[in-house]
């Protein structure tokens, strides 16, 4: 298995480069077919996912990773073990997950269409997710999903959703000589901003609150001129305690008479513990790891799709680290650990299933 995945990270499969992304596919396929299993490679939303085991219309249950990862310099996709961790990029995000589905494919997959249960892979993860997206709306008889990314084997039932904004502030052109004969709206829109950030001040901590990312800011055409036009933007990641609705009407009070445009809102993932599938996969979790937990994340994975349609999900991996950073690593004993879990929850998915 961890050959498996030296041989992944080498494949350059950045999230832009189709070709990449289509050579690791088919190089995961090959290895299924080695293995006596039957697989597809599907466009979804312009973008292929390779898929097994039950077909989408009837899976049940979903195990999903990606294989795309985020630039990097040559030397990051040249794998080297030290001690307990393999270092490279997409070790831990998420090209570990890939090798798990693989390896456990070999063993249990008979199992697969026997009980709904249904793997996929996609290439687009990094970049939103749209392919594993439209998957989604084509599974309607699907009860649970189990998204595979690196959670330090805890179980993430919450994570944060994401908006993303556009603010835009109108002001009067003048000369820049002139002021008193224009309006400045950059002037007007950072005086908002800072208005917003006394009431809603940027955590200086770890909270599960929405918090604000004022990331990127436009305005003006000439050193020598008023500014007419400003345009602000925030990266906001939403608490599954609020909603998009909440959200607008309060950057609405503070920027006032600016146009809000939404850009993209993508649901957070909520998904109840007490869930029977969510237990029964806690179950297994715990059988071989007693320090693992419900966990709730900042970040985002395409499980949030999931929860768009209220379809039960939680996200689970390896132990790792430094993920987009030139030395990501994950830990080896903490693989075999998750293949253990993953393994356990199949057979007793199956063996409840039987009883049914």
């Amino acid at each position: 298995m961890i050959n498996l995945l030296k041989k992944l990270v080498q494949f350059q499969s950045i999230s832009t480069d189709q070709s990449a992304n289509r050579a690791i596919l088919t190089y995961c396929q090959t290895y299924l077919r080695d293995v006596n299993i039957a697989s597809a490679i599907k466009m979804f939303n312009g973008k292929p996912i390779l898929w097994w085991g039950t077909p989408p219309h009837n899976a049940t249950f979903l195990f999903n990773t990606h294989c795309d990862v985020v630039p990097g310099t040559q030397s990051v996709f040249i794998p080297h073990q030290v001690k307990n961790r393999l270092y490279g990029r997409g070790t831990a995000d998420a090209k570990c997950n890939v090798a798990l589905l693989l390896s456990i494919t070999q063993e249990l997959g008979w199992l697969f269409k026997k009980k709904g249960i249904m793997c996929a892979i996609s290439c687009d993860e990094e970049i939103g997710g749209a392919s594993t997206k439209k998957l989604l709306s084509r599974m309607s008889a699907l009860k649970f999903g189990i998204f595979g990314e690196p959670t330090n084997m805890h179980i993430v039932h919450e994570a944060k959703g994401i908006m993303q904004v556009c603010l835009t502030q109108k002001g009067k052109s003048a000369h820049g000589s002139r002021p008193w004969d224009g309006k400045n709206a950059i002037e007007q829109l950072t005086e908002k901003l800072y208005v917003f950030r006394q009431h809603i001040p940027s955590p200086l901590k770890e909270t599960k609150n929405t918090t604000y990312n004022f990331s990127l800011i436009t305005g003006g055409s000439a050193i020598n001129q008023i500014p007419d036009s400003c345009q602000l933007k925030i990266d906001i990641r939403v608490s599954p305690h609020d909603t998009p609705e909440e959200i607008t009407t309060r950057l609405k009070k503070y920027f006032l008479d600016c146009e809000i445009s939404v850009l993209k809102s993508e649901s957070c993932v909520s998904t109840d513990k007490n869930n029977v599938w969510v237990r029964q996969f806690a179950y297994s979790v715990q059988k071989y790891n007693k320090n693992s937990h419900f966990a709730f994340e900042h970040g985002s994975s395409d499980a949030r799709h999931a929860s768009a349609r209220a379809i039960p999900a939680v996200v689970f991996g390896p132990v790792g680290g430094n993920l987009h950073q030139e030395r990501e690593w994950v830990d080896v004993p903490s693989i075999s650990v998750s293949r253990n879990v993953l393994k356990n929850f199949i057979v007793n998915i199956a063996e409840v299933i039987s009883r049914q």
